[in-house]
């Protein structure tokens, strides 16, 4: 009966390859009637019952009934990667026939695929899988009995993902800056991965895969922190082979790659393999994510660069420094290139109560930038940066550099001095230092007058190229009532005319004008008893002394009188007039032919002290004998010229000088040894011929001659 049975069944099989024959559709291997019963999987009904296989070894099979399902059972020695060579008769419709499950030994479903008709031979996308015991379950889709071949091929490695890692709990493990390998295995696998980060530092992703004719998102990758919190989120183009993504700054600990299939309007998804590097780098000169908040602040030290970057559209690194003496900051922020002249950070500063003190905008070309110093009292100070935000703004992670220079100094405004209540206090005759940090930026100072005078205001600035009024400097009373208001430009400063000033308090406002500038600007507020400035004259009188003289100033007590010997000398105190009414003064301390220079200043003296006007500006002159004076010059007969001159006072003699042109070379004809000979006659002259004459005064002191200036020539025509 058995033998009958068997014959039977093989009548039939050798009329469906008849069948198949005649069709011209059957396969060569698909033509081999020898296989048993159990090669064709007939009992293979189950996981317990599943036929043990071998990986990268071919099996046959078929489903004899639209019921059937083969189930075959295969150990994997080390982990590695799998993938599928599936091969079956041709079917003559464009549907899937054949489906096939790979799960793991716990019977949990890892991922499926199907096969069509007429595509007689498919390589499926790889799986990576760990050591172990594995089921295939192969089941009809459309049901046909044509027989059916495949190979599981494992290809041993220790890069590529293990399924199941599809949740945090479940993530492999992996060492940093290696590649490691996978792929999506169906629309809704995930794929986690961990990581031990030794040291503080920065990561970033390589991620490259294998080429999909697609321009939209395939993969998506994410990065977490040990406490599940995202990091960074980023997408993949199909035709876009390899990407680097930015560059985030991580603490020491643990860290998850999540891989998907992207999500959204544009997306596709795929199994094709994928590779990626999670690149870190241990450096101390890097932020810390998530320092997204006052209260996770990065440590920030003043005067040293650290590293970030804008890791998403959203993100947030805030930073915290401290100062422990009063004086200034700025900021210098600088950033790798990008290709945009949009603003794409913004950097703000905050003092240790939240309120801001600055905030100022970086461009994707400009690659370094040094923004205005800001004066703030000791304290706790934060630095935000994101994104930049308005109309004509962009986003980059590019990675960024972030200094804050920080110099001690007394003599700078502490911001917010913005209003009457929050003046710095500031002393006469001092100057101070700030900056116009916005413009809406007012920066208020109070001071205190002790008695009464004039005041006024100087005020300079770091030079601006701009004739716009760029400043606005006011004074105001105790009432706060406006005494006097005046412009500066970029390219000038400023000095205010005095104001006579009660004893009181008095307050000055700096702001900008119609037009700002953020450069650092000094001035000072400058106290005087008068409001004059004295001027001096001096001159050299007949006996080589200097004759003084200068215009008095108001409420003066009296004058000091400096004076300076030759170029560049130092002035030293000459003398101090103690009378407030005199305005003259002869300096009898001089030597003939040298050079002084002199300058005077009042002053006013009281039970609080003295107080100075302005100097004078200098006056120079040289001692020496007075200008020769020529009276007569005039032809006495045809062989004799007189000349006749006006004495010189403190002379010692005269020498004359002849020539017979008027500037060509003069020749000395004389000499007179005593001042009071005051005439010369020449006797060596020809008729009808015309000469020049002039004449110096001399003095002579311990052997030596000082000369006065030569007289005027005069001109004489001989008889």
């Amino acid at each position: 009966m058995k033998i009958r049975i068997m014959q039977w069944i093989g009548r039939i099989f050798m009329c469906c390859g008849l069948i198949l024959a005649l069709q011209g559709q059957i396969s060569a291997w698909g033509a081999n009637l020898e296989e048993d019963e159990f090669s064709l999987g007939a009992d293979t009904s189950g996981f317990a019952d599943a036929r043990g296989i071998s990986v990268n070894t071919t099996v046959n099979g078929s489903l004899p009934t639209s019921s059937t399902e083969n189930y075959y059972k295969f150990t994997l020695p080390r982990a590695g990667y799998i993938y599928v060579e599936f091969n079956h008769g041709y079917v003559d419709r464009d549907s899937d026939f054949w489906n096939f499950s790979i799960y793991n030994g716990s019977y949990e479903y890892i991922t499926d695929r199907s096969s069509n008709g007429k595509k007689l031979t498919t390589t499926y996308h790889s799986v990576g899988l760990a050591a172990g015991t594995y089921y295939f379950k192969i089941r009809s889709v459309n049901w046909s009995d044509t027989s059916y071949n495949f190979v599981i091929h494992l290809v041993p490695s220790d890069d590529w993902e293990r399924e199941k890692n599809d949740s945090f709990e479940t993530a492999n493990i992996f060492g940093t800056n290696t590649a490691i390998s996978g792929s999506i295995r169906q629309d809704n696998d995930i794929d986690f991965y961990k990581f031990k980060v030794p040291q503080d530092g920065m990561a970033y992703i390589e991620f490259n895969h294998d080429y999909v004719e697609c321009r939209w998102d395939v993969w998506n990758i994410k990065i977490y922190n040990q406490n599940f919190e995202e990091l960074m989120n980023r997408d993949s183009v199909g035709k876009k082979l390899n990407t680097t993504y930015g560059k985030l700054g991580i603490p020491a600990g643990n860290y998850y790659i999540k891989i998907t299939r992207s999500y959204g309007m544009y997306t596709e998804w795929s199994d094709a393999s994928y590779n990626f590097i999670f690149h870190t780098e241990a450096s101390t000169t890097w932020e810390k994510e998530l320092n997204e908040s006052y209260q996770t602040a990065d440590a920030l030290a003043v005067n040293s660069a650290i590293n970030g970057s804008i890791r998403e559209d959203s993100d947030k690194d805030f930073y915290r420094f401290e100062i422990s003496q009063a004086g200034y900051v700025n900021v210098d922020f600088g950033h790798t290139y990008v290709d945009s002249d949009f603003d794409t950070w913004n950097i703000k500063l905050y003092n240790g109560s939240y309120e801001e003190l600055i905030s100022r905008n970086a461009d994707g070309k400009t690659l370094n930038q040094s923004y205005t110093m800001v004066g703030i009292p000791e304290g706790i100070y934060y630095v935000k940066i994101t994104r930049s935000y308005g109309m004509y703004t962009g986003w980059s992670d590019a990675v960024y550099n972030l200094k804050i220079n920080y110099t001690p100094a007394s003599d700078w405004e502490t911001e917010l001095n913005e209003n009457f209540e929050t003046s710095d206090f500031i002393s006469m005759d001092t100057y101070v230092n700030g900056s116009i940090k916005d413009d809406n930026d007012k920066d208020y100072y109070k001071l205190d007058v002790q008695r009464p005078g004039f005041i006024s205001i100087a005020f300079g600035h770091d030079v601006v190229n701009s004739d716009n009024s760029l400043w606005k400097v006011r004074l105001y009373d105790a009432s706060f009532q406006e005494l006097k208001v005046a412009s500066c430009t970029g390219k000038s400063d400023l000095v205010t005319s005095p104001y006579f000033a009660a004893a009181g308090t008095y307050y000055v406002r700096i702001n900008g004008d119609w037009h700002w500038s953020d450069v650092p600007y000094h001035f000072k507020v400058t106290y005087n008893f008068t409001d004059s400035t004295p001027w001096i004259s001096a001159s050299v009188t007949g006996k080589q002394q200097v004759k003084l003289s200068w215009s008095g100033v108001s409420n003066a007590s009296g004058y000091e009188i400096y004076r300076a010997v030759g170029k560049g000398g130092k002035y030293t105190l000459l003398k101090t007039i103690a009378n407030g009414n005199t305005q003259s003064y002869t300096d009898r301390n001089v030597t003939l032919g040298k050079t002084y220079s002199y300058k005077v200043r009042g002053y006013y003296a009281d039970g609080g002290g003295t107080l100075y006007s302005d100097f004078s500006s200098k006056k120079t002159v040289k001692v020496a004998l007075a200008k020769v004076k020529i009276s007569k010059a005039k032809s006495l007969s045809s062989k004799r010229v007189q000349i006749v001159w006006k004495k010189v006072s403190g002379a010692s003699g005269y020498e004359v000088y002849r020539s017979k042109t008027k500037n060509g070379k003069y020749k000395k004809i004389g000499t007179l040894k005593s001042w009071n000979k005051v005439s010369f006659t020449d006797k060596k002259v020809s008729r009808k011929k015309t000469y020049y004459y002039k004449v110096r005064a001399y003095k002579k002191v311990r052997g030596k001659k000082y000369y006065g200036e030569y007289s005027g020539k005069k001109k004489v025509r001989v008889k």
